[in-house]
């Protein structure tokens, strides 16, 4: 599950966040420009402190090139 700290400008994230879904629960199709731009929001709010992850959606974004 995600946590919202401060959600602006992340359309992405948003739709997960309002939906209850995790990263590792996404609706896109694997590789697609959705896909990876969800990926792309996410690393960006984890460094800007603005969301919390899970530790798989975490392990996701640090241990993969998504």
């Amino acid at each position: 599950m995600i946590k919202i700290k401060d959600i602006i400008g992340y359309p992405s994230l948003q739709y997960h966040i309002d939906n209850g879904l995790s990263l590792h629960e996404h609706v896109y199709r694997y590789s697609s420009d959705s896909f990876i731009n969800l990926f792309k929001e996410a690393r960006e709010a984890l460094r800007n402190g603005d969301i919390e992850l899970n530790e798989t959606d975490k392990e996701l974004l640090e241990t993969t090139d998504i």
